[in-house]
Parts: structure tokens; sequence; C-alpha cells
């Protein structure tokens, strides 16, 4: 029996020649268009296929191309059925790979045309490319082409050459998301054969990590009126091999039919230029990271030595003075050995704010008050005009003042030296952004923040210049023994940056300069800010301390240093002797330590913690302030979490101390 494939978009059509083909004995099955006959041959492997041309989804042409390509159909015989006029005809079949064709008539002819095909198709020889008319179009003269439909034919093939050599691939899709049509481009792109293509679900092809989102669009979107379009761009291509593609998925719906298209770009060589470039700009940047590193530590360098030979020199004098020396050369030298010792602390905690992690304590400020305090008490030290406006100043935000305080300063400093005698405007508002900002080159996002400006009327910056005052020492200014020189706007950008905020320079030459810190606006709060020119000396300050520290210059030191400010001291190098002395001070009835001043020493500062820990399970409500020189440490960042009231970090001055001790009290 033969096993017969019938394929015809023509309900009538079909059931009649499913009928002449039984009666002839043969095993049919019958399907309306390609992509349904290429779903039946996975099931139904025909002997002969017989197939209309024109039909939706997968046509004629494209089906009889898939299974001549495909190795295990490629020997069906296949017989194509048209109604097409012969003279158009020709045009088509000139592309197509078939065996028999059989020009449509009247049923009777369709009957024998059928029949006589079968006949060929049992014959051991089978002629190719055999046209079978029947009667009504055999006579001599044939009929002449309809004007219409060769029109038509001529608008289809003339639609499908553009597409097909269009630079973009092209997917039609049914409301399914099955393939039934692809130009050369798209196969190109992913890598695939058309017969290994069609019939499939787009949903279904590898597209990588996009492959979830295309498949979720297949089933939200094709076959609905309000089906939506997915795009994937530039920024995030799918990668397919060694190819990266940009593509569009756009659903199709009108009255009678909805469909889908698929639009692929090839932005291989773009993308590959983009990365280039991206390379060679990270590599840019990291040599300007390399020579303002450079710059830095040759800097950094320059002002320790200079501090060092201002402290080892004065030393030097007092270890070979006299003991009938003048006392007050003695004085000299120790005041100029302090001067550049406090130096060469201030300068490590400079390098320090670039760390990530150099907050020490965030409080909520009004900037207002807070400005205003900073700015009167550092004009005070200097004849220099200046002009305070304060807008909004009950605006708060989120801050290390001590940090902040600095970082204003330092401005200043700028301010002062550039602007000669003119006035320096200092100025407080509160804006928000609605979109991201490009203030003179310097990117700031949208949001709400509150704004710090230092204007002055100086020699102004030249545009080309603009962006180097960021960088490490970038100074023509001498730098002197007893101060950073150079690290000055390096310094604000990285505190402000640590806060969440942005600094905004802006210049013109002989016009003036203003710097602008951007810091996150927090809320509205009362004015209750602490004037700075409070001094923590007229403070009484007395009682007991614990001083715990490991090494004993320090733990000598520390004892004067506490001694003067009024404490009686009692100082441990370790945690037993501390968790001991403080033990024997309870249970002997002693007055409490009022403060305990714990060093994190030991492998990550473990005896440290360890000794608060033990203290603390004695007295619950004892005061322990931790001290440490790497200020990164968890428990000098978070003090609190390790039960300590505050935090003492080395290098400390006699004000640092000071001011640990009063906090701790307020606690």
């Amino acid at each position: 029996m033969i096993k017969v494939l019938l394929v015809d978009n023509n309900p009538v059509l079909l059931k009649a020649v499913t009928t002449i083909l039984e009666q002839a004995g043969c095993d049919v099955e019958a399907v309306e268009n390609g992509l349904e006959a290429l779903e039946k041959l996975k099931a139904f492997h025909p002997d002969i296929l017989i197939t209309d041309l024109i039909m939706p989804h997968v046509n004629g042409q494209q089906l009889c191309k898939i299974i001549r390509n495909t190795e295990e159909y490629k020997e069906i015989y296949i017989v194509v059925l048209s109604a097409i006029i012969l003279k158009d005809l020709d045009i088509i079949l000139a592309t197509v790979d078939y065996n028999l064709c059989i020009v449509k008539g009247t049923l009777k002819e369709l009957r024998s045309c059928i029949n006589e095909a079968l006949q060929v198709y049992s014959s051991c020889d089978r002629e190719f490319r055999q046209i079978l008319c029947a009667e009504s179009v055999k006579k001599d003269d044939k009929l002449d082409p309809s004007t219409v439909t060769t029109e038509l034919l001529m608008e289809k093939q003339h639609l499908t050459r553009m597409i097909a050599n269009l630079s973009e691939g092209v997917l039609e899709l049914t409301d399914e998301g099955k393939i039934v049509s692809s130009n050369s481009a798209a196969l190109n792109l992913l890598d695939i054969s058309e017969e290994e293509l069609l019939g499939q679900k787009i949903g279904d092809i590898d597209f990588g990590k996009h492959s979830w989102l295309i498949k979720e669009w297949q089933e939200k979107n094709l076959g609905y009126d309000q089906g939506k379009t997915l795009e994937i761009a530039v920024p995030d291509p799918i990668i397919i091999g060694e190819k990266f593609a940009t593509a569009s998925f756009l659903p199709i719906y009108d009255e009678t039919s909805s469909f889908g298209i698929v639009i692929l770009r090839d932005i291989t060589r773009q993308h590959l230029a983009e990365d280039h470039k991206r390379k060679l700009d990270t590599s840019f940047r990291l040599i300007k990271k390399m020579e303002a590193m450079s710059g830095m530590a040759g800097g950094v360098a320059h002002d320790f030595n200079n501090l060092l030979t201002v402290i080892c020199g004065n030393l030097d004098i007092l270890a070979f003075s006299r003991d009938d020396q003048d006392f007050a050369e003695k004085a000299a030298a120790i005041g100029q050995a302090q001067q550049a010792a406090y130096a060469a602390a201030d300068l490590v905690r400079k390098i320090s704010t670039f760390s990530n992690f150099g907050i020490i304590h965030r409080e909520k400020v009004c900037v207002g008050p807070f400005v205003s305090s900073i700015v009167k008490n550092y004009f005070k030290r200097n004849s220099t005009k200046y002009e305070l406006d304060i807008q909004t100043p009950e605006s708060q935000v989120n801050i290390d003042k001590e940090q902040i305080a600095g970082a204003l300063r330092n401005i200043l400093e700028n301010a002062i030296e550039a602007n000669g005698e003119n006035k320096i405007l200092i100025k407080t508002s509160t804006l928000n952004f609605t979109v991201p900002q490009l203030l003179s080159g310097q990117y700031v996002p949208s949001g709400k923040f509150v704004r710090v400006d230092v204007i002055d009327h100086g020699a102004g910056i030249d545009s080309n210049k603009l962006m180097q005052v960021f960088d490490p020492y970038y100074s023509t200014k001498e730098r002197g023994s007893s101060k950073g020189m150079g690290l000055g706007l390096t310094v604000v950008y990285s505190i402000i940056r640590n806060h969440g905020g942005y600094v905004v320079v802006q210049s013109s030459v002989h016009k003036g300069t203003s710097v602008s810190m951007f810091m996150p606006y927090l809320g509205v709060g009362a004015l209750t800010v602490k004037d700075e020119s409070q001094n923590e000396e007229t403070q009484s300050l007395h009682g007991n301390i614990l001083l715990m520290e490991d090494e004993e210059p320090l733990r000598d030191i520390g004892s004067l240093m506490l001694e003067h400010l009024g404490y009686c001291v009692t100082a441990a190098p370790d945690r037993e002797t501390a968790v001991s002395a403080f033990v024997k001070s309870k249970e002997e009835g002693q007055t409490a330590f009022d403060f305990l001043i714990v060093n994190l020493y030991g492998e990550n500062g473990e005896e440290g913690l360890a000794a608060a820990k033990e203290i603390l399970a004695i007295d619950g409500g004892a005061k322990i302030i931790a001290s440490s020189g790497a200020i990164l440490h968890p428990a000098m960042t978070d003090c609190k979490k390790f039960g300590f009231v505050t935090t003492l970090p080395k290098p400390y001055t006699m004000d640092n101390l000071r001011h640990a001790l009063s906090s701790a009290k307020l606690v």
C-alpha cells in the first residue's frame, strides 16, 4: 500500500483528493499547510508527498526544500499540485525540486492525473520534472497568464528577494510561536539550517541567558491583541556562539490573523570594537591611576621625610643637650618636634580617608548651623573677608562631623590661597535633581541633596586642567614640612564619596572657582548643634581610668597624658592583668573605674575584644573605649556592636583623648 501525505489549504479540494487516493488503495494523511506537514512527518513517513505551492505558514516551495535537504526524507516522491496558470507556474517550479507536477482542472480531470501519477510512481522508470495537465489546459495555444496572478507572483517574489537580502535576520512565527519562515541572515546568525529551524518554537531556541525572557514573551504576547514588543538591546546583547546580536520580538494582530516577527541584528563587529575600546579605556585609566598613585607616593614620602627630619633633628638636639642648657631652647625643640608629629598624624588621617571604611562615626546634623560654626571659627584665625548665605538651615545630613569639617576647612584653605584680597562666599542650599546632572564634566545622579558651595574670585583654573585638581599631589605650591600639601581636594573627594555624595569643581580663568559638596538629603530637623567654639578644656575631667595597652612606650605616654588631664590611671600590659585589676577593684569595694581604654591588640584584635567581653560580663555598665591604629577594624567602625561606648583611633593627641572621654561621659 502506497503511503501518501497530502498538503493543501483548500478544505474542499483536500477532501476530494483524499477520497480519490483512498479509492486508489492508498494510505492517506491530509494536512492544511506545510507546518502541519512537518509535524506529521515525525510520525508518518510517506512514499509520496502531494503538496500545493501557495499556502500559509510553511508553503510548498519551503516544504519541498526541507524534504530534499533532510536525509531521512530525501527519497520521498514529490508531486506538486497547483492551480497556477502554466506560464506563471514555470516561474515558481524553476526553484522547486519536484518529481512530478499536476495542474488542477475539473474533478474528473484531477482524478485522471492523480491515477496517472500513481502509475508513474509504481513504474520502474520514473520521469523527473514531468507535468501532467488537465485536458482543459492542454490546448496548443494554452491559456494566457492572468495579469493579476502574474503581478501578485512578481510582487511576492520581489518581497521574498528583498527579505532574503536584508542584513537583518527575519523570522516569521505563528500565533503559537512556531517558526514558519526565515531569511539567510537569520540562518547565518543562528548558525542553523532552514530544515532544522522551521517548525521549532522560538522559545525553544537557545538564546543563552535571554532564553527564559524570550520564552516568556512567546507565551504571554503571541496570539493576543494586547501583545507587547520585546527589545533586547546593545548593553546586554544575545550571545550566539562567538556572535553578538540585538533583537526585536513583535506580535502582530488584526481581525483575521495573528502572528509574530523576530528581527535579529548582528552587532558582532560593533560589540568587539566597543569591547576593544573599553579595554583601551581601562588600560588608560590604569595608567592614569598609577601616575596618580606614583605622584601621591612621592608626595607622601616627601612630606614624611620633611616631618621626620624635623622630629629627629629636634630629638637629637635634646639628646645631646647639656644639663645647663637654657630651658627655653629645650622647650622650643620639643615644640617643633611636637608640631611635626601632629602634622604627621594628620597626614595619616588624610590618607586613611581614601578607604571606603574611613568613616568612624555618623550622626544627624543640621547643615546650616554646622557650616556656620565651622566657617566662623576658621575665619577667626585669619583676616580674609567672607560672606555666609545659609538657605534651608534645618536641612539634615547623616555625616561624620569631624571628617566633613576637615573637608570644608581644606576647601576654605584652597579658596583663600587662590582668592587674594577678594571676599569668599560660603553658601548652603537644598535641591532636588529629577534627572542626572553633568556639571563641568562631573556626574551627579538624580535625587535630593544638600549642597555646600565655597566660591572664590581668584585666578581660576583652565578647563583642560580642571579634573586634575582631584589627583593626589597635583599642585604647583611648595610643599612645607608641617603640612600635607597637595592632598586637599583629593581628601575632600574621598570624604564626600564615602558619605555617598559628590564633589563638583566649576571654574573659569580670571573669574574664580566654586567647589560644591553634594551630600544626600536626610530630612528636616531642629537646630540643635553644638558650636565648635565651645572648648572641651573647660569641661571637668577627673576620675579613675584603667588603660590596657600592650606596648610599653604607648602605655607610658598614654598614662602621662591621662594624668595630665586629671585622671588616676591604672595601667595594664595585657588582658589577664586588666581583667584582674577590674575584678580586684570590685572585690575590695574600691571606686569603680569611670572609664576603661582597651587597645585591640593580638591577631585581629581578639585580646582587646576578649578583655572587653569579660569585663562587661562582670559589669554590664562599664564604659569601655576601643583604641586601635587599624581604623578598618569592625570594632572601630561599629563600636557599640562590640560593647564599646566610643573609639580612640591612633595616633591620638591630648585633644583627641579629651574628646573621646567627653563623648564617653555622655553615653
